[in-house]
């Protein structure tokens, strides 16, 4: 084999190798690739949108980071979660009459709150969270530490009837849905199952109703709670 064409596929082959692990690092880690060209945006739900050889990786005004597979349609959520202190004390202790808890499934960038939803009549919105100081390394599992307590008046398995919601269904980074639930393992035993979703561009009009009810929104913040 001649000199030059054996440097000319040993170029190739370190460019292959170089480009294959660049498209696995942004796809699993969610990064942006490092061979790429960037689009700055001036306005709108994104900040800026790198397009590489196999995937594109989209960073969106509310600090949302996506990097999907090139032909993969995907836009920046408008929506951003509202940053409210909401106050509270301690959690409830006895979870033994829980339904469910629901939260959006968008995360956005921050903790979102959780509603716990109890059979008998009375719901928490969790509102604060266990973290570490801004700067530290954090390895904290996600506990909420405060909430706010209410009561209700309506028949909330009427959500679990609704057409527009879905059973044991994953989701990718690029299409996440718009309310996630979780039975509690009393239901589950019921015949229920454990994972519900309410899809993206959908409307559970029964749980409207219910939120609406008891006037909760669960596109808010929880607040972290820091620990010393």
């Amino acid at each position: 084999m001649k000199k030059s064409l054996k440097i000319t596929l040993t170029v190739l082959g370190v460019l292959t190798v170089i480009i294959i692990f660049d498209t696995f690092q942004a796809k699993i880690f969610n990064n942006s690739p490092l061979l790429k060209i960037r689009e700055d945006f001036n306005g709108g739900s994104t900040y800026y949108f790198d397009k590489g050889l196999f995937v594109n990786h989209y960073y969106c005004n509310n600090k949302e980071k996506v990097t999907t597979w090139k032909g993969v349609k995907f836009s920046c959520s408008n929506e951003e979660l509202e940053n409210v202190d909401l106050g509270g004390d301690n959690p409830l202790q006895n979870y033994e009459n829980l339904i469910f808890t629901i939260s959006i499934g968008n995360k956005k960038s921050c903790v979102p709150v959780e509603l716990a939803v109890y059979e008998d009549g009375t719901y928490e919105l969790f509102t604060a969270y266990s973290s570490c100081r801004p700067g530290q390394i954090c390895t904290l599992e996600l506990i909420y530490t405060k909430s706010i307590k209410g009561t209700y008046d309506y028949d909330v398995m009427k959500i679990f009837k609704d057409k527009n919601i879905v059973v044991d269904q994953s989701h990718s980074m690029d299409n996440l849905p718009e309310y996630k639930i979780y039975m509690s393992k009393k239901y589950v035993q019921k015949g229920y199952g454990y994972y519900y979703t309410i899809e993206k561009n959908t409307t559970n009009d029964s749980l409207n109703e219910f939120l609406k009810q008891i006037d909760i929104k669960l596109n808010l913040c929880a607040n972290p709670d820091y620990i010393d």
